[in-house]
């Protein structure tokens, strides 16, 4: 079997197990969080988390906040799309 096998099953185990996955999917949006939402909006990021299919999100700026409002559509989308799989369905922006 090789590596990307072996990393590929470990994902799928992952995945597959509650808590696991939800640490597992926190951990993955927090590493490309950046090439998701851009360099400007991940450093008024303060707070990320995935949890009932929700992201929920802090950011410290209000008229980010409002921008990301208007936007979260096409943020779930990219968000889905860089983890490869429908991790979340809602988006909560704080």
């Amino acid at each position: 079997m090789s590596f990307k096998g072996i990393k590929e099953e470990i994902g799928n185990y992952i995945k597959s197990r509650d808590g696991l996955r939800n640490n597992y999917q926190n951990y993955a949006l927090k590493s490309v969080w950046a090439d998701v939402a851009g360099s400007t909006v991940a450093k008024y990021t303060s707070h990320l988390m995935i949890t009932n299919k929700k992201l929920f999100i802090t950011i410290n700026s209000a008229p980010l906040k409002q921008e990301m409002l208007y936007s979260k559509d096409a943020l779930l989308e990219k968000v889905n799309k860089h983890l490869q799989y429908e991790a979340i369905t809602d988006i909560v922006i704080k």
